[in-house]
């Protein structure tokens, strides 16, 4: 791990500027700047927005690197699940690997067993580093550990620069918030 400022603990989705609006059949939509397409707007969709632009504007994560509701059928994994978020890497020119993992929900749906389950079913099959899974409010985040052979607390997503180089700040156990 790296040392980091209290400050860059907190990851403040709802800080974050949301994409254009648009009416599409009469409906608000924002333009998606990652899939380049309106999308309506709904609850957890807010929420994925806020995660989007704090990944590109925060943690300088390349837009080209993120995937946004992407079928797992794309790392040829038969499955007709989608992910919320994946961010890649590359491993050569040609190819990319799922370094981190993101799961939204809406703000009213708390972070417990199912969605746990739901972000643990991806991480396995998709093998990635990182991992997170958010109401917009409330979020965990976890980075894969060898020694431990299991997903271990962190304190927040870092960088994309420090996340390809495997940097991370484990969540101090005294200062962890009790589980919901």
């Amino acid at each position: 791990g790296v040392d980091m400022s209290k400050s860059d603990i907190i990851m403040e989705f709802d800080k974050q500027t949301l994409p254009a609006i648009f009416k599409r059949q009469g409906k608000e939509c924002y333009l998606d700047p990652i899939r380049d397409k309106l999308i309506y707007i709904t609850p957890e969709e807010t929420v994925r927005q806020q995660v989007l632009a704090y990944l590109i504007n925060e943690l300088h994560v390349p837009k080209d690197m993120i995937l946004v509701e992407e079928h797992l059928s794309h790392y040829n994994i038969d499955s007709k699940r989608r992910v919320d978020i994946v961010i890649n890497a590359p491993i050569n020119e040609t190819e990319l690997v799922a370094l981190a993992v993101i799961e939204c929900k809406a703000p009213d749906i708390g972070l417990g067993e199912e969605v746990e389950k739901q972000l643990d079913d991806y991480i396995q099959l998709l093998g990635s580093d990182y991992a997170v899974m958010t109401n917009g409010y409330d979020f965990f985040c976890y980075h894969y550990s060898d020694e431990e052979e299991n997903y271990r607390r962190i304190a927040s997503l870092p960088t994309y620069e420090d996340m390809i180089k495997g940097k991370y700040v484990l969540l101090d156990p005294i200062e962890q918030p009790p589980r919901i």
